[in-house]
């Protein structure tokens, strides 16, 4: 008796005394029950029929059926082209997910096409929050290949309990978009962002899913394999152009991920003529209403036209906290490098009387009359004076400027600030301690003026300058996050931020700072 393999279709002698046991494909390799009768799935005969002129019918995949090297488990849903299932891979003994392409689909060239090329492009791409492609390849009429398993949850559950906290939403579409600007560069376009493939393990880390839908946008390229007639994705989360053709750029997934941003912040679609998030949350940073906006624009020659400046714009609604307020009633942006390097400079005894400096009394009197003013041109005069009045108080005469540059940096007078940091060293260069701080807070000037290359160059002098002080090579690490975070850099700052946690445990303040920092930039 003959029995045709479930999986490629090759007629197999089945014994009678296999009867009843797994029979394993003599072509293929696949195991399958001898005794299985159903028609669906199987063609069962004798020797009266040679077994040339069986023909192979359409597998219908289901779990029961595994696939060579791996165990199905269950199926965990469809995706942009195939049916996904939970697996085990049994050499590794890992947790897979598998994709297969849909039954009906599995005779279509085109399709088979478009099938094989997405595996051979995902497997490139290799990126933190793209789930990863880990194996392709297929048997008989059954294509399939293997991903990272996200044992979690999606962003469409999160969405269900509500509109995100805007931290949080500035953190996932942050996310969001590195993984794209990644994506596009390799000439992947997505075409099926939306909450349902945002997905997140119990960590809250974020994967991008089923890049099922993704084409390669590279003109002229010889690998475009989505047909100019096929066009797909979901419709509310699609592009006006999306909707009309297949053939779409980086510029359709940046109006998608502005549909999922706008829907996070404000529980809503944004649909026709739709109001703007800070109408709907009072509150809201007016720059995200352009972000938006700019994302949303149904022309494309208005949209955002890379992901990358969508990533320079979030950058800096992340990077610019709340204003403060002077009396007058002018107001003052303070970027987060500033607001760390203040912060820490309470901890590190930059604010006098946190830690014990060889300092006269009369001088300490002086600097601390100067803290308690709230007119900056009152401190400045009193931290010259301390200066003049006792210029052998070298540690007191450093400290003060650094409070002089701290000031005027609050007043956006930058090239003030500058010198003064710059006098600390040029003065006090036997001040260790100081001149390490002087450097850090010039850094923080020079990036908040756009002189970043500077800024680096300054924080990794003052790394070099101070190995054996915890505080400023914390401070500093901080410092060089910061300003990746604001180039767009988010690898660069992640590994300044970790190198805070490892290397200086002590220095609590920066620690805390520094996984502030990290959850933002996830």
């Amino acid at each position: 008796m003959y029995k045709n393999c479930p999986y490629c279709g090759t007629p197999n002698d089945i014994l009678e005394i296999s009867i009843g046991q797994k029979v394993k494909c003599k072509k293929c390799g696949a195991a399958f029950d001898s005794d299985e009768t159903s028609q669906q799935r199987t063609v069962i005969s004798d020797k009266s029929t040679p077994p040339a002129e069986h023909k192979t019918k359409i597998v219908t995949f289901t779990p029961k059926h595994n696939i060579p090297g791996y165990e199905i488990l269950q199926e965990i849903g469809k995706g942009g082209m195939g049916y996904i299932y939970k697996a085990r891979q049994i050499s590794l003994q890992r947790t897979v997910a598998i994709k297969i392409l849909p039954e009906e689909l599995s005779q279509d060239e085109n399709f088979l096409q478009r099938f094989d090329k997405e595996a051979l492009v995902l497997a490139g791409l290799k990126h933190p929050n793209i789930t990863a492609v880990y194996d392709k390849g297929h048997f008989g009429n059954v294509y399939y290949f293997v991903m990272e398993f996200i044992e979690g949850f999606d962003l469409r559950k999160e969405l269900q309990k509500g509109r995100l906290p805007l931290k949080e939403t500035l953190r996932i579409i942050t996310a969001v978009c590195g993984a794209l600007e990644y994506a596009h560069q390799k000439g992947v376009v997505h075409r099926d962002i939306k909450p349902e493939n945002i997905l997140f393990d119990f960590d809250r880390n974020l994967k991008i899913a089923d890049f099922g839908l993704a084409g390669l946008a590279t003109v002229g390229s010889n690998l475009n394999i989505t047909g100019a007639n096929v066009v797909m994705g979901t419709y509310n989360y699609m592009s006006p152009e999306q909707r009309q053709s297949a053939n779409v750029d980086g510029r359709s997934d940046i109006y998608s991920t502005g549909v999922m941003f706008y829907e996070m912040l404000t529980g809503q679609l944004p649909v026709g003529r739709f109001s703007l998030p800070s109408e709907i949350i009072p509150g809201i940073d007016k720059r995200i209403d352009k972000i938006i906006t700019g994302m949303l624009q149904t022309d494309l020659r208005l949209r955002y036209q890379t992901i990358k400046k969508v990533i320079s714009d979030l950058s800096e609604v992340l990077s610019v906290k709340p204003v403060v307020e002077k009396k007058e009633g002018k107001k003052i942006p303070i970027k987060p490098f500033a607001i760390t390097l203040i912060i820490l400079a309470v901890v590190v005894s930059l604010i006098a009387g946190l830690k014990k400096l060889t300092v006269k009394k009369t001088a300490q009197q002086l600097i601390d009359s100067a803290m308690r003013t709230d007119k900056p041109d009152e401190k400045i005069k009193i931290f010259k004076k301390a200066r003049e009045e006792f210029p052998d108080d070298k540690s007191a005469g450093a400290k003060s400027l650094i409070l002089e540059g701290n000031v005027y940096t609050a007043l956006g007078k930058n090239s003030e600030a500058i010198s003064s940091y710059e006098k600390v060293i040029a003065e006090y260069p036997e001040q260790n301690d100081e001149t390490g701080f002087a450097q850090i807070f010039a850094a923080a000037v020079l990036n908040k003026t756009g002189d970043t290359d500077q800024a680096l160059e300054v924080l990794k002098n003052c790394i070099s300058n101070h190995p054996d002080n915890s505080e400023i090579q914390a401070m500093a690490y901080l410092g060089v996050g910061d300003i990746q975070t604001a180039l767009g850099d988010t690898r660069k700052a992640r590994i300044a931020y970790q190198k805070v946690l490892q290397d200086f445990p002590s220095v609590e303040k920066a620690v805390k700072l520094a996984k502030e920092k990290l959850e933002i930039i996830q």
